[in-house]
């Protein structure tokens, strides 16, 4: 029955809710070794919970960017209302960037793609696989930064699952130093409005 599933959905986007602050990047550390099974029972989480529609991915190997578009065509799959307004006027005035090919695209200009295409789309959650390994530490801060300053204010949050330990120590206010459960106990008390 759907009456069901939406309180399902509503006792899950509660949980996630009071793990993950609006408008923050939180930092759960994962050993490497679990790095991508964490990712997808988090993934299935949401699924289970009734919540897809609430996630967006940020993941290395399945980026779910459709190759022979532009990156804003990447960009605009999914986005709601006036999303272009979204982006940081830095990169809306790149229009070599916006132009190219998303075939032609670093794992880093990846990364940007797919934060900035889970924000134009208005998804209360972006989840990353960690970040490119290809990544220096100044293009880590630049990207973390201006990820920060776009989520400022926004009710999005942005969970970053890494096995870099030095991401986790330079934020201790908004890191896991263990991956939080997302599943729901069925005999759990449920939220009751």
């Amino acid at each position: 029955m759907t009456l069901f599933h939406s309180q399902t959905a509503q006792t899950f986007r509660d949980h996630v809710k009071t793990l993950f602050a609006p408008g923050m990047i939180s930092f759960v550390f994962v050993p490497a070794t679990a790095l991508t099974q964490t990712f997808a029972d988090y993934t299935q989480a949401f699924v289970n919970g009734g919540c897809t529609k609430a996630l967006a991915l940020v993941d290395q190997t399945d980026t779910g960017i459709v190759p022979y578009l532009s990156v804003r065509a990447n960009l605009l799959i999914n986005s709601r209302g006036s999303a272009m307004d979204l982006l940081p006027a830095v990169l809306r005035e790149d229009t070599l960037f916006l132009d190219q090919l998303a075939s032609q695209l670093t794992p880093a200009e990846s990364l940007y793609l797919q934060f900035f295409r889970g924000v134009m789309s208005k998804r209360p959650v972006i989840l990353a696989n960690g970040l490119p390994a290809s990544m220096v530490p100044t293009e880590t801060r630049a990207f973390l930064s201006l990820a920060a300053q776009t989520l400022a204010g926004s009710d999005s949050r942005f969970v970053i699952l890494t096995a870099d330990q030095g991401l986790i120590d330079a934020h201790p206010d908004h890191s896991f130093t263990a991956a939080p459960n997302l599943v729901i106990a069925p005999d759990q008390p449920k939220n009751r409005a």
